[in-house]
């Protein structure tokens, strides 16, 4: 009897605020349908687009080494959404013998011979729904404007920064420091006693860019303007 294959499970969601658990379930029934072996977990919150992806990279490293046959993803822009990073990713992990299942899409298994076309219209298609993406959101940000309306959630206290923050360098994790916190939006007329919220990660993040905190070097922080953050210990 053969050996089964041994697979890498490649995970990725793009902010802190999401997780990789709802990936789960459909990937394990494709391991336990297809009878693989699970070598490797790689799971990370990394933007698509980032070609720094330190999880990625290690996936990389190890199938340089041998350590499993095959790339099991819940879908391919999980792998990648810039067409030619996921495309030279696959080219060196096709050089290595190595194929790349998608469980979403049952088209894309590319162990057969048309894999390089399958791949390169899989990354294509997911770079292609990025722009839209960002497109969609500029144009829809644009007519919000139009009308005097700019969406998004209201600033959180900085007091309720400050404590997550502390919760945080006392060794919570970021998610878990924010989930901790609450805060109520301004009451409406829906809903007088204002709604409760917790903070995001991205807006700790952006908290401790702005005092200068020296984590923040290796965080792609969004909202960081100009100078800000700049020469602080």
């Amino acid at each position: 009897m053969s050996a089964a294959p041994r697979v890498a499970l490649y995970l990725r969601v793009s902010t802190d605020d999401q997780t990789c658990a709802n990936q789960l379930p459909d990937v394990e029934e494709r391991v336990r349908s297809r009878g693989y072996e699970v070598a490797r977990v790689y799971a990370e919150s990394v933007c698509g687009r980032d070609p720094a992806r330190p999880k990625f990279s290690r996936m990389m490293q190890d199938a340089a080494a041998a350590r499993f046959d095959k790339v099991l993803v819940w879908r391919f822009d999980r792998f990648g959404r810039d067409a030619r990073h996921a495309l030279s990713a696959f080219l060196q992990l096709d050089a290595l013998g190595i194929s790349v299942e998608s469980v979403r899409e049952a088209w894309l298994d590319t162990a057969g011979p048309l894999r390089l076309a399958l791949v390169a219209f899989a990354a294509v298609l997911a770079d292609m729904e990025t722009a839209g993406k960002s497109e969609r959101t500029k144009a829809g940000l644009a007519r919000a404007a139009k009308k005097g309306k700019y969406p998004g959630r209201p600033a959180v206290p900085a007091g309720v920064l400050d404590a997550a923050e502390a919760a945080w360098r006392g060794g919570a994790s970021m998610a878990a420091a924010c989930r901790a916190q609450t805060y109520r939006q301004a009451p409406t007329a829906e809903n007088p006693a204002g709604k409760a919220r917790h903070p995001s990660a991205a807006s700790l993040k952006l908290h401790l860019a702005k005092k200068g905190a020296p984590e923040a070097a290796r965080w792609k922080v969004r909202g960081l303007r100009s100078g800000e953050g700049a020469g602080k210990a």
